[in-house]
C-alpha cells in the first residue's frame, strides 16, 4: 500500500475532528494539579479515521491504544491523575462501542499514538506535528514535522554513537591503544567517505560529535541507519576480526553509495549554524503540550 501524502493525512484527520460541547464533559477536580481555562467545546477524532491517516497499520487496534497511551505518558505528569485517567482520552469505548458510535480518541491520544509509532521507526512526524499544533495550517504542520524529525533522528544518532564508543573502548582496552586516536581516526574516516578527502577534518569537532549538529534530518537519518547497520554486524558477525582498522574498514564499507540514496552530496546538507537548538526547542514544547492535554476530562 501506498504512504498517504501530506495533504491526504491532513485530510484524513481533519475530516474525522469532533467537537462536543463543553457542558458534556467537566474537568476532574484534581486539588495541586494544573487547570486549564475551559473551553466552550471539546475534541475527539474518529479511531479508524485516525488509523488510517497511519496507512492502517496493523499492530494497533482499539484493544491496545490505552497502554499505548500510558506508555507513552511520563510518570512526572501522571502521578496525580485518578487510576482509570486513560479512559477518559476515548469516547464510546469499550461496551459503549456500536456500529452507530465508534470509538473516538483524544487529541493526546493521537499525539501518544504518534510517538509510540515514530519510536517504532515508523515515519508520524506530520501525523504528531498535527495533534500537537492545533488549528495549524497543512504548510505550518510541515515546518513542525521538519522540527519533530531532526529531534528525533539527532536522538537516536547519539545512541548510536555512544554503541560506537563503547566498540572503540573495548578495542583501545583490548589493544592498549589510546581511546581517542581511535575515535578520531574511525571519525576521520567516516567524514571523509561522506565528504570527500578535500574536507577540513577538525579532529577536537569530531572527537565531541560536533559535526552532527550541523547535519539537517535528512543526513542525520541515512547515517545512522547506516552506523547502525555497521554495529549490528560488528556485534554479531563473528568472522570479524575485532580490531580498530576492521572497524574502520566496516564504517567505510557501510558510506558507500549514500550519495545516490541522499540524490545530493553529503556535503549540501550540512547547515552553516549548529541545528540542536531545534531538539531543545521542540522538548519544551512537547513537555508544554503534554501538559496541556494529559488532563482528562470526564465523560
Amino acid at each position: 500500500m501506498a504512504e498517504k501524502t501530506q495533504s491526504e493525512i491532513y485530510e484524513i484527520l481533519k475530516n474525522a475532528r469532533h467537537e462536543y460541547s463543553y457542558n458534556y464533559c467537566l474537568d476532574f477536580d484534581m486539588p495541586g494539579y494544573f487547570s486549564n481555562t475551559p473551553t466552550p467545546f471539546f475534541e475527539y477524532w474518529k479511531f479508524a479515521d485516525v488509523l488510517h491517516a497511519f496507512n492502517d497499520i496493523k499492530s494497533v487496534n482499539w484493544r491496545n491504544i490505552e497502554s499505548i497511551i500510558s506508555s507513552q505518558s511520563p510518570s512526572e505528569y501522571t502521578t496525580n491523575l485518578p487510576t482509570n485517567w486513560t479512559n477518559n482520552h476515548f469516547r464510546n469505548y469499550y461496551s459503549q462501542r456500536t456500529d452507530d458510535k465508534p470509538i473516538e480518541i483524544s487529541r493526546y491520544a493521537g499525539w501518544a499514538l504518534a510517538n509510540q509509532l515514530q519510536n517504532n521507526f515508523f515515519d508520524t512526524s506530520f501525523q504528531k506535528a498535527y495533534f500537537m499544533n492545533p488549528g495549524a495550517s497543512e504548510d505550518e504542520l510541515a515546518k513542525e514535522a521538519q522540527k519533530i524529525d531532526y529531534s528525533f533522528q539527532r536522538s537516536e544518532i547519539s545512541k548510536t554513537v555512544s554503541r560506537i564508543n563503547g566498540i572503540i573502548g573495548t578495542l583501545a582496552e583490548k589493544h592498549l591503544i589510546n581511546h581517542s586516536q581511535i575515535s578520531c581516526d574511525f571519525w576521520r574516516s567516516i567524514y571523509t567517505k561522506l565528504f570527500g578527502q578535500n574536507y577540513n577534518f577538525n579532529p577536537s569537532l569530531a572527537n565531541k560529535r560536533g559535526y552532527l549538529d550541523y547535519m539537517n534530518y535528512k543526513l542525520l537519518k541515512e547515517l545512522n541507519k547506516r552506523l547502525s547497520s555497521m554495529v549490528n554486524q560488528w556485534d554479531t558477525d563473528a568472522e570479524i576480526k575485532e580490531t580498530p582498522n576492521n572497524l574502520i574498514k566496516l564504517g567505510e564499507s557501510k558510506m558507500n553509495g549514500i550519495q545516490n540514496v541522499l540524490q545530493c552530496k553529503p556535503i549540501m546538507l550540512i547547515e552553516n549554524k549548529k541545528l540542536t537548538p531545534i531538539a531543545a526547542n521542540f522538548m519544551k514544547q512537547e513537555q508544554q503540550f503534554i501538559q496541556q492535554y494529559i488532563k482528562p476530562k470526564s465523560r
